[in-house]
C-alpha cells in the first residue's frame, strides 16, 4: 500500500466528497481490497479498490465485506468480467459517472445487476434504448442473447431486420460466432438484397479461416462456413448479372450447385434445387415503385358472384412483386381472394400458383390519383422473371367500383417495361380496362 507521503495534502486540492472520493478510483491510497480480472489480451489485471466505497454502493459488496460471513481475502479474483467494463463498473460506484460504449454495455449491466446497484442498471438500459444501432447491434446482440435479456434481444432482431444493410457492414459483423451468423441468414424479415448477404458472408468467411490460423482458401472458406449458412443464403433471388460475378470465384459452391443456379436463371426448371426461393421482407409498402396502369378512370365497375377478374402480364426484367391496387367505392368494404400464377408454356404443364391471399379490405377515405382505392398486400415480396407470363385472378365481392380504361399494352415503370396481354378476363378485365389499377413492385 502506498504511503500518504506519495499524496502530499490531496484532499485539500479537491473541494467536495465526490471529487476526493472519485480520486481514490483504482487507486492503492488506502486501499483494502483489489481485484484480479482480465484485460482484452487475456492478461491479468489488478484493481485497487475500497471496501468502504464499495459496500455503500452494493448490498452485494457489504455482506462480502461486512457479513456475517464477510470474505477474509483482500484479492479477489474475478473470471467473469473484463477489465474494460470492470473500470466503468467502479467509476459509477466512486463518482456516479461512467462511460459506455456499444462494447462495453452488456458486461457493466451483467455487473450492475450482479452486485445489484439498480441505478447503473438504469444507466444501461437507458443507453441501450437511446444508442442501439446497426453499427453496434452486433456488439450488443451476442451479449444480450449471453445474458438472457429477452426483451433486448427483441430490440436488436428488429435493428437487424430492418438496417440488415448498414449492420452487415459493420466491423462486429465479420467477428459473430458461427451459430448467431446462421440465425441471421435464416431470417425471412432481413431487409437486405441477397447479393449484399451472400457477400457479407463471403467475407466472414475470410475473417474466420484467419481466426482459426488458416489460408483463406475457397476450400477453407466453405468448410467454416458450413452448409447450414450457405443452404440459407437465397441464391435463386440474385440476378443472373450478380450470381455471375460475384458467386462462382467465391468457392462457396459446389460445380453442380453453381450449373443448377445458371439453369434455373435461364428459365429451366431444375427439380433438385435445394435452395429457398422464398424472399425475404425487403421493404415497407411505402418503398414500393407502382406501376399505374391506366390514364383515365370511371366508376360504375360491377361484380358478379363467382366471377374472377384476370390480367397476363410480363416484366423484361427480373423484379420483386409485392402487391396490387385495387378499385373501390369511397369508404366501403370489398371481399377479395386474389392469386397469382406462373403461366407455363409447355403444354403438359399446369400454371403455377406463386401466391393466394384472402381477406375484406376496406377502401380509402381519400382518392389516390383520382380514383378509391385499397392495397392488397403480400406478406412477402415474390421475384417474377424476365419474359414469364404471369396472370393475377381476383375474385371480388362488395359494391359497384371505379375502374380504370384506355390502359397500353406496355407501359415503363421506374424502367421496368410491363407488357399486359390482350386477354379478357370473365368479369371483362383486359389489358385497356378494368380492375388492378397498380401493380406494388421494387427492383430486385
Amino acid at each position: 500500500m502506498a504511503s500518504v507521503n506519495e499524496y502530499p495534502e490531496w484532499q485539500t486540492t479537491r473541494k467536495t466528497l465526490r471529487e476526493r472520493v472519485k480520486y481514490l478510483l483504482n487507486n492503492s491510497l488506502m486501499s483494502d481490497v483489489s481485484f484480479v480480472v482480465r484485460n482484452a489480451s487475456g492478461a491479468e489485471a489488478t484493481f485497487a479498490a475500497h471496501k468502504f466505497v464499495l459496500a455503500v454502493s452494493s448490498p452485494v459488496f457489504y455482506a462480502m465485506f461486512f457479513g456475517d460471513l464477510a470474505e477474509s481475502k483482500n484479492k479477489i479474483v474475478l473470471p467473469d468480467c473484463d477489465s474494460e467494463s470492470f473500470m466503468e463498473f467502479l467509476r459509477f460506484l466512486y463518482s456516479d459517472e461512467v462511460d459506455l460504449t456499444g462494447s462495453s454495455v452488456m458486461r457493466v449491466s451483467y455487473l450492475a445487476k450482479k452486485y445489484m446497484v439498480p441505478e447503473l442498471e438504469e444507466v444501461c438500459t437507458n443507453f441501450l434504448t437511446e444508442n442501439l444501432s446497426p453499427e453496434n447491434v452486433f456488439d450488443i446482440l451476442p451479449l444480450a442473447k449471453k445474458f438472457e435479456e429477452k426483451e433486448l434481444v427483441g430490440r436488436c432482431w428488429e435493428v437487424v431486420d430492418s438496417s440488415a444493410q448498414e449492420a452487415i457492414k459493420s466491423e462486429t459483423f465479420a467477428c459473430i460466432n458461427k451459430d448467431l451468423l446462421e440465425e441471421v441468414v435464416k431470417r425471412d424479415d432481413l431487409a437486405i438484397h441477397e447479393i449484399e448477404l451472400f457477400e457479407a458472408v463471403d467475407r466472414w468467411a475470410t475473417a474466420e479461416c484467419e481466426r482459426k490460423d488458416l489460408e483463406p482458401s475457397n476450400e477453407n472458406k466453405k468448410n467454416v462456413t458450413g452448409e447450414e449458412v450457405l443452404n440459407n443464403i437465397r441464391f435463386p433471388l440474385m440476378t443472373q448479372g450478380q450470381f455471375a460475378e460475384k458467386v462462382p470465384g467465391s468457392g462457396l459452391l459446389s460445380k453442380d450447385e453453381i450449373i443448377e443456379l445458371f439453369m434455373w436463371f435461364s428459365g429451366v426448371s431444375v427439380s433438385s434445387l435445394r435452395f429457398i426461393k422464398r424472399p425475404r421482407k425487403l421493404f415497407s409498402p411505402r418503398a414500393f415503385s407502382r406501376c399505374k396502369r391506366f390514364p383515365q378512370v370511371s366508376h360504375g365497375w360491377g361484380y358478379s358472384s363467382g366471377i374472377a377478374d384476370g390480367l397476363v402480364f410480363s416484366v423484361d426484367r427480373p423484379v420483386l412483386i409485392g402487391g396490387v391496387r385495387l378499385f373501390g367505392s369511397r369508404g366501403l368494404a370489398y371481399d377479395v381472394t386474389l392469386k397469382l400464377y406462373s403461366l407455363m408454356q409447355e403444354r403438359n404443364e399446369n400454371d403455377q400458383e406463386l401466391y393466394s391471399v384472402e381477406g375484406s379490405f376496406m377502401t380509402d377515405i381519400e382518392k389516390s390519383n383520382g380514383y378509391y382505392g385499397f392495397d392488397v398486400l403480400f406478406d412477402h415480396l415474390l421475384p417474377l422473371r424476365h419474359e414469364v407470363q404471369y396472370q393475377i385472378c381476383a375474385m371480388i365481392s362488395g359494391p359497384s367500383s371505379w375502374y380504370g380504361s384506355s390502359g397500353l399494352g406496355v407501359v415503363e415503370c421506374d424502367g421496368i417495361h410491363f407488357r399486359f396481354t390482350s386477354q379478357t378476363s370473365p368479369n371483362g378485365t383486359n389489358d385497356s380496362g378494368g380492375q388492378f389499377a397498380e401493380i406494388l413492385f421494387h427492383e430486385s
